[in-house]
């Protein structure tokens, strides 16, 4: 796995956030069963689950004139303060982004200081499993 930095050449690429406050202009209520559905598709560690919601969900939009899956965005559970983004081919290609530098392989030690640089970001110690002393039998 790599890690590559990447910037979007489009200021108008559409977008669907599924986070607070994009999520209550599809459901104004913002606590009714819609919302905990899409709360707990969001935070399943069960991908797979998800993929037949996300193939209604284009069709739903579809089926209201927008005709392109847009990019869907939520609030990370792993790092509150930051944002993922999911982007479906088609529609999105290759010159909706930039790629910034070379990727960076996690493996290597340049990959192994960005993590810890990230984690240390948002108060997290990365320690190796070779570094931690054995536990109990």
């Amino acid at each position: 796995m790599v890690a590559s930095r990447i910037r979007a050449t489009r200021s108008d690429i559409p977008l669907l956030e599924l986070g607070r406050p994009g999520i209550l202009s599809l459901f104004p209520d913002g606590d009714g069963p819609e919302v905990l559905a899409v709360n707990s598709l969001l935070a399943t560690p069960k991908h797979e689950e998800t993929h037949s919601e996300f193939r209604q969900l284009e069709q739903d939009l579809q089926s209201v004139g927008v005709v392109d899956m847009p990019v869907v965005s939520w609030p990370s559970r792993q790092f509150p303060k930051s944002t993922v983004y999911l982007a479906y081919d088609p529609p999105m290609v290759g010159s909706w982004w930039e790629v910034l530098g070379p990727p960076i392989a996690l493996d290597s030690a340049a990959g192994l200081a960005l993590i810890q640089d990230e984690l240390a970001t948002h108060g997290f110690t990365f320690e190796p499993l070779d570094t931690i002393p054995p536990g109990p039998p």
